[in-house]
């Protein structure tokens, strides 16, 4: 419920629970410096600060010490005390360190409390002292110790990432304008965070390497801070948002206040009014990034992914309109070629809708579901929540796969959950076509769009899509290789949707194929064969030359079957992921041959 999950986001959010309440300290001015240490090996974690630490008298109604309730009953802490804080802070429900403290086998805690330092221990949630005086150097603060529980984390990979913690904290010195961080990850030199531009500093190394076209706009009130510049080379509009310094991945009321707004500023330019252009199409090459500062913020689920308080869009709205429209007198040659940028962005999109009437001319046979592609063996009796469609190289290949393919019981029985769509040769690289009609012409092309039935860029609809999964399948040889870079490329720059669903998977055949008296065993490598296979007598060893090769009983164990088969989802980090594509699928052969490990 408190941390979405218990893979790599959820035992990272406990970390980042600990420091939201440090945040919390700073933005009301009681904190100065964070000091996190991190030991990799045991995976315990150290936070400390310097704030005003935390209260250890008995609480008349609870009785219990303030301490021990701040972390084991909930509702209790610094915001639900009357007057706590004065500032905006990020938490709401008061429950972050309750939840640290029940998903960690062991916690310990120092406070520095009218001029003592006091300590308590805890075991999943439960406290296994008392509060005690501690000889601890603690001259201010307070210190949070925590091992997460394995009991709960069971994936031995799920561990500490200091990449990840290292980026989430530099934002974070920008977010706390003049707070020093710093970070201890086991013997490495300590890392420093301190900004003194703020949310200045976060657009500037957002866009870095990208030309803007006009100098950054900052606005600092007390309702929110704000930068956002217009660049050249970026695709859509990239936004980092936050509440109260808490990062909200998937935005809210207080984005939607400064989207219209800046829709609003637009109307300076004559003639926007009657162009009826689209507030993406206008916002298309921003970068902004946003913290709003709500005294009662109302978040969609306890990790605070999206602001949900209505009043808020208003308020921003009002707060941004008159310096945004202050920039367009400004900068009006910068908002016209905006707004004919927006202009030509429109156009495309209408001839893009014009030339998708191409793909009615692909040749089709009527299936249960509609007009589908000649080759797509369907499963027309399983519902679209468990159908899965597999994109095969070749129509060799296709045979087996489709007599391979497995059943799933229903009440009508036993039925297909399993489409095949053989595809000829490699398909079109869309990255090096701008050409609309070329891309929509391409027969294979045409058909995945066909048999996905989700529609394509501006107009994909997921809920429309016919597969619960996409599995892109291959020769596990270079030109395998180059046909899967060639359908990442159509899925990430048109289909970008499936991707961020979690609905495209690359299928990890294998190269060998080794067989014993009594076993068999599939392999990238002859080693890895030969390890599977052990010590067996009268082992032979073969390579496959393509998937035709495979037998339909070889393809469900190691491409079919959920229990057996091995795959690689395909994850998406929005715009930069998009610019990587690109980069790799353009023009420049040598470097998408060393990234497919064809050269040195």
């Amino acid at each position: 419920m408190y941390i979405d999950d218990t893979s790599i986001g959820g035992y990272h959010q406990l970390l980042k629970e600990i420091v939201d309440n440090v945040k919390d300290e700073f933005i009301d001015g009681h904190v100065k410096r964070l000091v996190i240490t991190i030991d990799t090996k045991e995976q315990v974690v150290e936070v400390r600060d310097s704030g005003r630490g935390m209260p250890i008298e008995i609480m008349e109604k609870e009785g219990v010490s303030a301490l021990t309730a701040l972390f084991t009953l909930s509702h209790t802490g610094g915001k639900f005390g009357k007057g706590a804080y004065t500032s905006a802070t990020s938490g709401l429900h008061g429950i972050g360190t309750k939840v640290v403290n029940a998903l960690s086998d062991s916690l310990q805690v120092w406070t520095h409390w009218k001029n003592q330092v006091w300590t308590q221990k805890f075991e999943r949630g439960v406290a296994t002292s008392g509060v005690e005086l501690d000889p601890k150097k603690l001259k201010r603060g307070t210190i949070v110790k925590f091992h997460p529980d394995r009991d709960i984390f069971k994936d031995p990979k799920v561990k500490f990432d200091p990449k990840r913690i290292l980026a989430w904290l530099e934002d974070a010195s920008y977010l706390c304008q003049g707070l020093h961080i710093l970070v201890k990850v086991d013997d490495d030199a300590p890392v420093i965070f301190k900004s003194e531009l703020g949310l200045g500093d976060m657009l500037a190394k957002e866009t870095k390497d990208l030309e803007t076209l006009h100098k950054p706009l900052l606005l600092h009130t007390d309702l929110f801070d704000l930068a956002l510049v217009w660049t050249k080379e970026t695709e859509g509009e990239q936004w980092k948002s936050f509440v109260n310094t808490s990062p909200t991945a998937q935005h809210g009321t207080h984005v939607e206040g400064v989207k219209k707004a800046l829709q609003r500023m637009f109307s300076v330019v004559n003639g926007s009014k009657k162009e009826r252009l689209r507030g993406e199409d206008l916002r298309d090459g921003l970068v902004a990034v946003l913290n709003a500062k709500i005294v009662n913020p109302e978040f969609k689920g306890q990790t605070k992914s999206r602001l949900g308080n209505a009043e808020v869009l208003d308020l921003i709205y009002s707060a941004c309109i008159g310096p945004l429209k202050q920039f367009a007198t400004n900068n009006p040659q910068i908002l016209k070629q905006l707004v004919s940028k927006a202009a030509s962005l429109r156009d495309a999109r209408q001839q893009f809708r014009a030339k998708q009437q191409a793909i009615k001319g692909v040749k089709v046979a009527k299936g249960a579901r509609g007009l589908m592609p000649e080759k797509l063996c369907e499963a027309p009796d399983c519902d679209a929540s468990v159908r899965e469609l597999f994109l095969v190289e070749g129509d060799s290949a296709g045979g087996p796969v489709k007599h391979g393919r497995l059943r799933i019981a229903t009440k009508r029985g036993p039925v297909h959950f399993q489409e095949v769509l053989p595809l000829r040769g490699k398909t079109l690289n869309v990255v090096r076509k701008d050409d609309l009609d070329k891309i929509l012409n391409n027969k294979e092309i045409n058909a995945i769009v066909q048999a996905i039935g989700a529609g394509i860029g501006d107009d994909f609809d997921l809920r429309k899509c016919r597969y619960r999964g996409v599995y892109l399948l291959a020769d596990a040889d270079p030109d395998g290789k180059h046909i899967i870079s060639l359908l990442l490329a159509f899925f990430a720059r048109h289909l970008p949707g499936l991707i961020e669903a979690g609905r495209l998977f690359i299928v990890l055949n294998p190269l060998f194929r080794g067989v014993s008296a009594k076993k068999c065993a599939y392999g990238a490598s002859v080693g890895a064969v030969q390890k599977k296979l052990g010590r067996a007598s009268n082992i032979r060893i073969t390579r496959y030359k393509g998937l035709g090769e495979s037998g339909p009983m070889d393809l469900r164990y190691y491409a079919l079957d959920p229990n057996t088969r091995r795959i690689m989802k395909v994850v998406w980090g929005g715009t930069k992921d998009q610019k990587l594509t690109i980069k790799y699928m353009d023009k420049d052969v040598a470097i998408r041959k060393k990234l497919m490990e064809l050269v040195e």
